[in-house]
């Protein structure tokens, strides 16, 4: 489904961060991308998604037929949220922009799921009130409420507490085992079991006559 072949990438300064960087991940598979700080790892995450230009190489994702593979994007520093909304009109905004439009009932529920089901929460508390798990519980709702056959997470558990890692590991299997495919970023170790994974490790790109 993910094809990179030789995949160069540099800072937006020129600096050359990775090289000749090749990899597959099919449909139904997790890559965990791992690596020390300052390896390329967040410039990989926003390469796939489009907001990143490689120097040169090739990012072809493919579904086995004409329809185009929809991708959700979770970086790790931003949650992308209107900060002004509340959760269901930040919601209801990310929904339409995929083109779906979800009742408000199935809202509720998806936001109850990720427990920001309180009334005040999801309706009239402008994000903005929200705390950094909260926020990222939010961002993590918007993905699952997507539908896009392709997950981008940066650094996903950012913020979040016991219970809502165990809900996003639930929640990734389930993408996963559905024939979905996504692309972790994490410092942690990702505990799946039932589910294909594999890992890429990044190392910092040295040029040649530097160790």
């Amino acid at each position: 489904m993910l094809h990179v072949q030789e995949l160069e990438l540099a800072h937006r300064r020129g600096v050359p961060l990775i090289k000749n960087l090749s990899f597959s991940v099919n449909a139904g598979s997790l890559l965990h991308v791992k690596g020390p700080n300052g390896c390329g790892k967040s410039t990989l995450l926003s390469s796939l998604a489009g907001l990143h230009a490689p120097t040169s190489g090739c990012i072809k994702f493919e579904s086995g037929s004409d329809q185009v593979i929809q991708k959700a994007y979770l970086p790790a520093e931003s949650d992308g949220h209107f900060i002004r909304l509340d959760a269901i009109n930040n919601l209801k905004f990310w929904t339409s922009m995929g083109g779906r439009h979800p009742s408000d009932s199935d809202l509720v529920s998806a936001l109850t799921q990720w427990g920001l089901g309180h009334e005040l929460t999801r309706q009239g508390l402008p994000v903005m009130k929200f705390s950094t798990g909260m926020k990222r519980r939010l961002a993590l709702c918007r993905i699952s409420l997507s539908h896009a056959a392709c997950w981008l997470l940066d650094e996903p558990t950012r913020g979040l507490d016991h219970e809502a890692i165990q809900l996003l590991r639930t929640t990734i299997a389930s993408h996963i085992s559905s024939g979905g495919t996504a692309v972790v970023v994490s410092h942690d170790d990702l505990d799946f079991d039932s589910i294909s994974m594999q890992t890429l490790e990044l190392k910092k790109y040295a040029p040649r006559g530097h160790a």
